[in-house]
C-alpha cells in the first residue's frame, strides 16, 4: 500500500486489463475482492483514503465510529472467505455472545424471551474488523491493494466500462484499464452519479423512504461490577416513540452505545445529557449500565434522512462490466443493523457469479442475485418506516396491532425453541 500512482502505470495497457477493479477499500470492498481472488489472476483495490493494517477510524467511512453489528450471516460469509477469521478476532478482543440469551431485545414494549440458542454472535468495533479483515486481505497473492487514489472519471468504448482514470496527488493522472468493475465506494454514491452522465437511466432505478433517524454515539469504559457480563441490548423505536438505542459489548472492555431519535428527537450531544437521555427510553437498561461508566472521547452524531435500493435488476441500460456492492445497491435502516451483511452477501453472490471471460452473463447472474438478498431487508425497512409519520390515530392502531403482533412472537418464540431459532436466524440473514 502507499504505492505511489507511476506504479499503476502497470495497468495502463488497454490490452493487459486487470481482470477486476474494485473501487472502495472498505469492508465491502475487501471482503468482494477476497471473494474474486480465486475466479482471477489478478485483482486490484483503490482506495481514496491512507490505508494501513491498524485499527482505527478513516473519515471517508461516514459511520466507521458508531456501532457496527456483524450479523451470524455475514460472519459466516467472512469464515467462508477468510477461514480462521472468527478465531483471530476473539484472540484480538472480540466479545462472543450466546444468541437468546446475552442478545437483549426489547420492542412494541416486550421484553424477547431468554434461551440458548447455540449460536454464538461475535462482537468488536468496525475499526477491528476492517483492520483484520484488511490484514488477510494483504497476504492473497493475487491482489493488489492501491491508497490515496481517486477515481476521476470512467473510460468507456460503447456501452461497456473498459477503465478508469485516477489521481493520486500530485502525481497527475493514470488510465486503469479492466474488465469488470466493482462499484463499493459507499454511500455518497458519487462514482454513480458520474456514470449517470452517460447512462442516465441509473440516475432513475432509487427506491427510497423518508427514515429520519438521528444517533449519538459513544464509547465507554465498562464499570468494574459490570465486566464479567457480556450482553447486546436493543431497544427498538415503536410508532408512538421517538427514542430508541443500541448497547453492545467489543474488546478492551468497552462499550459501545447509539441513542437514537425520531420525529424531530435528537440525542443531546454532551456527556451527561446523552447519558441521561438513555433513562428516557421505553425501558431503563440502558442507562442502568452507563450510567457511571467512563465515556472514552467525544460523541458522535450522525443523521440517516432515507433508506433507498437502487433496483439494478431493472435497469435496461446497465452498463457493461459494471458491478456495484454494497450500499451502492441499498441502505437500509440501521435499527437492525444489517448493512455489513448485506455488503458481505453481495461480496459472496460476486464470487460465486464472476467470470473474467465472461463478464456480460455473469453480471447479470450477480444482479439478480444481489437484489434477491437485498429485497428482504428493504421490505422490513418499508415496513418499519410506513408506522412513523401517519395521523396519531392512525399511528395508534398501528402500534396496538404490531404491539399484539409482538406479544403473539414472542409467546410462541417462549413455546417453542423451533420458533425463536427460526425468528433468530431470520433476524440474523443466516436464510
Amino acid at each position: 500500500m502507499n504505492q505511489p500512482l507511476q506504479q499503476l502505470q502497470s495497468y495502463s495497457d488497454p490490452a493487459k486489463p486487470v481482470d477486476c477493479l474494485v473501487i472502495g477499500g472498505g469492508v465491502g470492498g475487501m471482503v468482494a475482492a477476497a471473494a474474486l481472488a480465486p475466479n482471477c489472476k489478478h485483482v486490484l483495490l483503490i482506495d481514496k483514503d491512507a490505508l494501513d493494517l491498524s485499527a482505527r477510524f478513516r473519515k471517508s467511512i461516514v459511520q466507521g465510529n458508531h456501532l457496527h453489528s456483524l450479523l451470524v450471516g455475514g460472519g459466516h460469509v467472512l469464515e467462508k472467505v477468510f477461514p480462521g477469521l472468527h478465531a483471530e478476532l476473539v484472540a484480538s478482543g472480540s466479545v462472543l455472545l450466546r444468541a437468546g440469551l446475552d442478545q437483549k431485545i426489547f420492542e412494541y414494549g416486550e421484553w424477547m424471551p431468554d434461551r440458548d440458542l447455540g449460536i454464538n454472535i461475535y462482537c468488536q468495533s468496525r475499526m477491528l474488523l476492517e483492520s483484520k479483515i484488511r490484514s488477510r486481505l494483504a497476504g492473497l497473492k493475487n491482489v493488489t491493494m492501491v491508497d490515496q487514489t481517486k477515481v476521476a472519471d470512467f473510460l468507456l468504448e460503447g456501452e461497456r466500462i473498459v477503465g478508469v482514470s485516477v489521481t493520486g496527488g500530485d502525481d497527475g493522472v493514470a488510465d486503469i484499464y479492466c474488465r469488470a468493475l466493482v462499484d463499493a465506494s459507499g454511500l455518497s454514491g458519487g462514482l454513480l452519479a458520474k456514470l449517470a452522465k452517460s447512462f442516465p437511466e441509473l440516475a432513475s432505478c432509487k427506491e427510497d423512504v423518508a427514515s429520519d433517524i438521528v444517533y449519538v454515539t459513544g464509547f465507554l469504559k465498562k464499570p468494574e461490577q459490570w465486566r464479567s457480563t457480556h450482553e447486546n441490548v436493543l431497544i427498538v423505536t415503536g410508532p408512538t416513540e421517538s427514542r430508541g438505542g443500541a448497547l453492545l459489548d467489543i474488546e478492551d472492555d468497552t462499550w459501545v452505545v447509539s441513542l437514537n431519535g425520531r420525529n424531530g428527537v435528537s440525542p443531546p450531544e454532551t456527556a451527561a445529557e446523552w447519558t441521561e437521555y438513555a433513562k428516557t427510553l421505553p425501558t431503563e437498561a440502558i442507562w442502568q449500565r452507563i450510567a457511571e461508566a467512563e465515556l472514552i472521547g467525544p460523541l458522535k452524531k450522525f443523521k440517516k434522512s432515507s433508506s433507498y435500493l437502487r433496483r439494478f435488476d431493472k435497469v435496461v441500460d446497465l452498463p457493461k462490466g459494471y458491478f456495484p456492492l454494497g450500499d451502492t445497491i441499498n441502505s437500509v435502516n440501521p435499527t437492525f443493523g444489517q448493512g455489513m451483511t448485506l455488503a458481505f452477501l453481495h461480496a459472496s453472490a460476486l464470487g460465486e457469479t464472476f467470470r473474467p471471460d465472461d463478464t456480460d452473463s455473469a453480471q447479470m447472474e450477480y444482479i439478480a442475485k444481489a437484489i434477491k438478498h437485498s429485497l428482504p431487508a428493504w421490505r422490513q425497512t418499508l415496513a418499519y418506516e410506513s408506522m412513523f409519520g401517519s395521523a396519531e390515530s392512525s399511528a395508534d392502531k398501528k402500534f396496538q396491532a404490531l404491539q399484539m403482533m409482538v406479544k403473539n412472537k414472542h409467546k410462541e418464540a417462549l413455546a417453542s425453541f423451533d420458533a425463536h431459532l427460526a425468528m433468530f436466524k431470520s433476524a440474523q440473514m443466516m436464510s
